[in-house]
């Protein structure tokens, strides 16, 4: 998918069809932050934050947290805030059109979340230098929550499998 056409406007749709428990993702997700981050009032960092599905499980369930969102698509972001504003909990969420790479704060967060991400980013030592990055936006301790599509997209058995989300 190209991240900054406007076809990104049908992802929300589109992602449920091709990631069997998408939703769910999002739900186990806001549990373990929950139980990690333990905290009544929190700051959180949420990487690749476009369509707004973390932002709103997250902020649906945990009244006191803030959330940076950071999204490198325009498109994305936009979608996220379109969600959110549904989910009447825009107010805690401050939104950053950026890359990780490009983004520079001092803050300490109380936690990361970086869901459907890390596939992008190509090769080992950028994947190590990404992981490292994000580990510096945190203290020690803190909850770091990864989920990315494993595999090699060209064989036959990952193939299946996509095609396999998609009907479902």
């Amino acid at each position: 998918m190209k991240w900054n056409n406007p076809s990104v406007y049908d992802y929300e749709h589109l992602i449920r069809r091709k990631i069997a428990g998408y939703p769910l993702l999002y739900d186990i997700t806001s549990r373990l932050m929950t139980e990690a981050v333990a905290k009544r009032e929190a700051n959180l960092l949420v990487i690749g934050a476009g369509g707004g599905e973390e932002l709103a499980t997250l902020a649906s369930k945990e009244k006191g947290w803030s959330f940076t969102a950071i999204d490198s698509s325009q498109p994305m972001l936009e979608l996220a805030k379109v969600r959110i504003d549904r989910e009447k909990v825009s107010n805690r969420i401050r939104y950053r059109f950026t890359s990780l790479e490009s983004f520079s704060e001092s803050t300490l967060y109380d936690g990361i979340t970086c869901l459907l991400v890390l596939h992008f980013v190509k090769g080992k030592d950028n994947k190590r230098q990404f992981l490292e990055r994000l580990a510096s936006y945190i203290p020690a301790g803190a909850p770091l929550c990864l989920a990315m599509i494993n595999g090699d997209p060209t064989s036959r058995v990952f193939l299946c499998k996509w095609r396999l989300g998609e009907s479902i």
